[in-house]
């Protein structure tokens, strides 16, 4: 038998989850030519040619790092972005670590698809450090609420749009204050208009488990940093970052949590078809997130 039969093994599939191309977040504007008031999204042109389109909105920039080199990119300060999953590691000295260490800085990454002038591609990674993290993980978070409050549970945040864009400059940091710009989220949200479509919403449910085996890559899985970002790209805001709760623990939800939310939500009101789609690929965290806010409201 040649090699070639065995094109479609398993092993290939998990080699390429970490081969999306990749945004990275900036935070200085003063590190683009043309310099630019914010901080923002960008896209090396290498990354573009692999994902075969740019950011709706990106024009070109240079991106300048600390030590003189510097990199061709598609530069936006706002990303309409429809996010599948993320994953969280702490960083130091070029390594991903297993656990936090004294110096380690929080980098997420969010998969999903961006929208580009030609309509939405993907998937590609959003990578951001520090506190930038925070921001990110928050939107997000903000974003599945508006969702589940919009369609009254009964559609996934991964079928819309959220618009995410660099908010105003501000100096970062507990030690040494650094100068970054937060990523906001438009909080303008509307389920018909920002509805990805059938088409991508069969694809997103087609490839789910690929998402999700992309997602846990990173679980007690230390190794070198690289992925998704430009090496010395952004120098980091001087401040620790714990894990944002929905990727602290990206393992599923267990089975009594989840029996416990089957309950409120049908004490809500919801259908059981509703309940299904919401409680459908719930990680431990985000399952405990849900669980605090029923118990609130």
């Amino acid at each position: 038998m040649s090699w070639q039969d065995r094109e479609h093994s398993p092993l290939l599939q998990e080699e390429t989850l970490s081969e999306y191309p990749f945004i990275q977040y900036v935070n200085d504007g003063s590190t683009l030519e043309p310099r630019e008031a914010t901080g923002g999204f960008a896209m090396p042109t290498d990354q573009v040619e692999g994902l075969g389109a740019a950011p709706h909105g990106a024009t070109g920039h240079t991106l300048i790092f600390s030590n003189g080199d510097s990199n061709a990119v598609a530069f936006t300060d706002w990303l309409r972005f429809a996010p599948l999953a993320t994953r969280f590691a702490w960083v130091k000295d070029d390594n991903r670590l297993d656990s936090f260490v004294e110096g380690a800085r929080g980098k997420l990454q969010a998969l999903g698809y961006v929208e580009t002038e030609q309509g939405f591609a993907g998937p590609v990674m959003l990578t951001v450090k520090g506190m930038a993290s925070k921001d990110l993980s928050q939107a997000l978070r903000e974003h599945r609420q508006a969702v589940r409050k919009a369609t009254q549970g009964q559609a996934p945040s991964a079928f819309f749009t959220v618009l995410l864009h660099a908010g105003e400059p501000t100096l970062r940091g507990s030690k040494q204050k650094s100068r970054a710009t937060p990523i906001q989220r438009s909080d303008d949200f509307d389920p018909d208009r920002d509805y990805v479509g059938d088409e991508l919403a069969d694809i997103i449910e087609a490839e789910w488990e690929t998402y999700k085996q992309w997602a846990a890559a990173w679980q007690h899985n230390p190794g070198p940093n690289g992925d998704g970002e430009l090496a010395g790209a952004d120098a980091p805001v001087d401040d620790v970052v714990s894990p944002p709760v929905d990727v602290a623990d990206a393992s599923p939800a267990p089975e009594h949590i989840k029996r416990l939310l089957t309950a409120l939500l049908r004490g809500k009101g919801l259908a059981p078809d509703a309940i299904t789609a919401t409680l459908d690929g719930l990680t431990a965290s985000a399952a405990q997130a849900l669980l605090e806010e029923l118990k609130r409201s």
